[in-house]
């Protein structure tokens, strides 16, 4: 099976220049949350990029997205995603570590850095950087 590519679009370029040069200025914590809420948006457009989403009514859209609805959850959004054959599993499962690192960084008070017991196990799970790669701007 052949994965799809994911593109942004041009009008991103700013966007993750901005958020390029910040993170660059954050504690731990901070990265994990900004990175986070930028991994949710990503996978926001690439669901509606998948789905009818143009033709679908404006409350609709705000029943679906907006919390507390269905999609409105970064979890939510990451299975729908392998679901609809965004990425394959192994990326749905990083995609699932780094949203319980966010939570954890977000949410527990005692998670200052990538040290934490929780997050550091976390990150000798992924499998992306053990198999994923980028050349010429695109993912090998």
């Amino acid at each position: 099976m052949t994965w799809p590519t994911w593109l942004l679009s041009e009008s991103h370029t700013p966007i993750i220049a901005e958020i390029e040069k910040e993170l660059k200025t954050q504690s731990h914590r901070g990265t994990a949350v900004i990175a986070g809420g930028f991994l949710d948006h990503l996978l926001t457009e690439a669901i509606k990029s998948r789905v009818q989403y143009t033709k679908c009514p404006r409350v609709a859209k705000k029943m679906l997205f907006d919390v507390p609805g269905p999609l409105s959850s970064a979890n939510a959004k990451i299975n729908l995603g392998v679901l609809l054959g965004l990425y394959r599993e192994e990326i749905w499962n990083d995609l699932r570590l780094a949203n319980e690192m966010r939570n954890s960084f977000a949410h527990k008070l005692e998670c200052r850095d990538f040290s934490f017991t929780s997050v550091s196990a976390n990150c000798e799970k992924f499998w992306s950087p053990h198999h994923v790669g980028i050349e010429n701007d695109r993912f090998i």
